[in-house]
């Protein structure tokens, strides 16, 4: 992250513990939000962008490119606590003269249920 600014031909061991810095902090985003904290740090939006970013800068902005994930695990977790307090609903059964309706229906179209009985008895 840090070959877009001089830093010197040898830096050493201080290398391998710049890059321990950046691991730790940003260990917890995933790397696309890494990458748009990045991209965006060296972009024209950004008026510090002339600066070497630190490990907590690009943290900051990595955690402004999750927000969208975030909103949306609330979203997900407030549909599912919704949908576990709800009550299963219990199954109504047909009244007697629904019931004599649909048997009329399916009797004047021309179609009767045969029960299993009847045919091998």
């Amino acid at each position: 992250m840090l070959v877009h600014y001089f830093a010197g031909a040898d830096l050493g061991n201080f290398a391998h513990s710049i890059g321990e810095d950046y691991s730790h902090e940003l260990s917890i985003f995933p790397s696309w939000a890494i990458t748009k904290a990045r991209r965006w740090w060296l972009s024209k939006e950004n008026p510090k962008r002339r600066y070497k970013p630190l490990p907590g800068d690009l943290s900051e902005r990595a955690e402004k490119e999750m927000a969208f994930v975030r909103i949306a695990q609330k979203n997900l977790n407030g549909r599912q606590a919704s949908c576990a307090n709800d009550t299963p609903s219990e199954r109504l059964e047909p009244s007697a003269e629904s019931k004599a309706r649909v048997q009329a229906m399916v009797e004047k179209a021309g179609f009767g249920l045969r029960r299993v009985d009847k045919i091998t008895g």
